[in-house]
């Protein structure tokens, strides 16, 4: 289910991907660890996890190419229009008549409300450029730093910069403000990301242990009596770049990373 959420494009669907994922890892490594798992099912659950890689730096482009596109269309749908002659010319009165539709009461506009409407479009004509062109332009430029988020030497601990953006009434302004306002909600969509790819990471490990404790009774001293039966970047957390902590207190252990914690200490 989480895999079909991560073929949408939107962000939500993502989101809704991570919190299936998380719940059925957090109850698969129960299962594996305090169950009784043949090694037949260790087998099965270890060649289910085949995504272990960090591929932030081509899903989060993929995920904003789709939010950056439904920013432009909600913009320019309520402020540009077709004529009769097929081309694009500024809204006449569509904005109103829109928000008008989400009025508890809705009545059917009249002759005198559409001229109304049209009446105050003249002032938008004054604050939109003439075609939608000029303001995908803009989003593409305002986005620029979103995209910055996908380079592997992004620093996540630095505090998001807080300049205000103009305060001037035009187009630009209007874009650069909202902007501003998504940048913020995004970076908890990393944390999130970083956490899942952990638990994946994390989940692999607590077969590869198992497996180990089945054939030998015992946990292992450490990760590198496991390390050659796993993905090298298995071992790695996403979140620090340093190996998984694992800790053996004889009839028990702990797997744990800065990010999520594998299994209890």
């Amino acid at each position: 289910m989480a895999n079909h959420m991560y073929q949408q494009p939107a962000m939500l669907f993502h989101l809704v991907g991570y919190a299936l994922e998380y719940l059925v890892f957090m109850q698969l490594n129960r299962f594996v660890i305090e169950g009784q798992p043949s090694p037949e099912q260790l087998h099965l659950i270890s060649d289910s996890i085949m995504d272990v890689e960090n591929k932030w730096a081509t899903d989060w482009p993929k995920m904003l190419d789709f939010e950056k596109l439904f920013a432009k269309n909600g913009i320019c749908s309520l402020n540009y229009e077709v004529n009769t002659q097929n081309k694009i010319r500024l809204s006449r009165g569509q904005l109103a008549l829109t928000i008008e539709q989400f009025q508890p009461k809705k009545i059917p506009p009249t002759y005198c409300r559409r001229k109304l409407a049209k009446t105050g479009s003249i002032f938008s004509w004054f604050f939109w450029p003439p075609s939608p062109e000029k303001i995908s332009e803009m989003f593409d430029t305002a986005y620029e730093k979103l995209y910055e988020m996908a380079k592997p030497d992004f620093d996540w601990d630095k505090v998001p910069d807080e300049t205000q953006t103009s305060r001037k009434a035009n187009y630009r302004a209007l874009i650069e403000m909202l902007t501003s306002l998504t940048g913020p909600a995004y970076r908890p969509i990393h944390e999130r990301y970083v956490r899942n790819l952990a638990l994946h990471r994390g989940t692999r490990l607590l077969v590869a242990i198992k497996q180990y404790h089945i054939e030998h009774g015992t946990w292992p001293d450490s990760l590198d009596a496991i390390k050659s039966n796993v993905p090298a970047e298995a071992l790695i957390d996403p979140a620090t770049g340093k190996d998984f902590e694992y800790e053996n207190h004889d009839q028990r252990f702990s797997l744990f990373a800065e990010s999520v914690n594998i299994w209890p200490k």
